[in-house]
């Protein structure tokens, strides 16, 4: 099934599509490129300029993005690999990272109605339900002030649940929609695996040592290290090859000067190494401490 709803026509399947804790994601990108070809078709009816036309380039561009990252991600390894902790949150992050983007920077033009169909749609569903059940209290009962009052409010509430039955209630673009739900998935797939990569914290140390973890491997570090460009700290071997394959933070893309090197634009955090250490100091004391049943 999930074969079908995926756009990397590949067989056998590629590595992406192995990894178990992806499949909604896969799902709602399939539902964005189904998106895309439908924004496409009336870009090509309506012509440059239509918001059809406008959406397209956004989410076609967005869509480019996805696709480098998942075939690089296909390529760097096995089959075997597939549930390689670490590369999965990577994948992840990055992906994350440009839908994010996409979903902060053009929101406007995410968020405007393509037609008027939807808003339509849901005027002659209250006025026809308003009309129809004051008509029919009217015949039924003698007509008074309070028993109109008493059938609008009756005709409102009939009224809003016909329009959540057929789907009416939400009118947010679908394109819109499809981009948040999938960035609302991506950070659960992230704070899964963060889970999955650092064994020794408790479901409920995640938010007190987040500053902890680095942004790239997804564990606590050990050699933390401030990276000016974005003012982050990183595991000091994580953001140093990031650095020297990139030459971008991994954060905000902002790249590194001319003529900088890798080591320039770090600086060596030794308040949160400090802090770092106490608290595996502390959790180790825990464990030591721990009653064997």
């Amino acid at each position: 099934m999930l074969r079908k709803l995926t756009f990397w026509n590949k067989n056998p399947p590629s590595r992406i599509e192995t990894c178990k804790q992806l499949e909604t994601a896969l799902v709602l990108l399939s539902k964005l490129r189904y998106k895309e070809a439908e924004l496409k078709k009336a870009a090509n009816l309506k012509g440059q300029g239509s918001i059809d036309f406008i959406k397209h380039k956004v989410i076609s561009d967005l869509l480019n993005e996805i696709n480098n990252i998942i075939n690089e991600f296909n390529l760097n390894g096995s089959e075997s690999k597939s549930e390689d902790s670490n590369d999965i949150y990577n994948l992840v992050r990055e992906l994350s990272l440009v839908v994010d983007k996409i979903r902060e920077v053009e929101v406007r033009i995410l968020m405007t109605p393509r037609d008027k169909k939807r808003e339509t749609a849901n005027q002659v569903i209250y006025y026809g339900t308003l009309g129809g059940t004051m008509i029919a209290g009217s015949t039924l009962f003698t007509p008074s002030i309070g028993k109109y009052i008493l059938l609008f409010g009756v005709a409102r509430t009939i009224s809003d649940k016909v329009t959540e039955l057929v789907g009416l209630r939400d009118i947010s673009p679908d394109s819109y929609r499809i981009i948040s739900n999938l960035s609302d998935t991506l950070h659960e797939i992230k704070r899964y695996y963060s889970k999955q990569l650092n064994p020794v914290l408790e479901t409920n140390d995640f938010d007190s040592v987040y500053e902890y973890i680095c942004p790239i491997t997804q564990v606590i570090m050990e050699r933390p290290v401030i990276c000016k460009l974005d003012g982050h700290s990183y595991e000091r071997d994580a953001i140093m090859q990031w650095l020297t394959e990139h030459r971008t933070s991994p954060i905000n893309r902002e790249e590194i000067a001319y003529g900088e090197t890798v080591d320039s634009v770090l600086i060596e955090n030794r308040n949160l190494k400090s802090l770092i250490d106490k608290f595996r100091d502390v959790k180790i004391n825990e464990k030591s401490h721990q009653p064997i049943i």
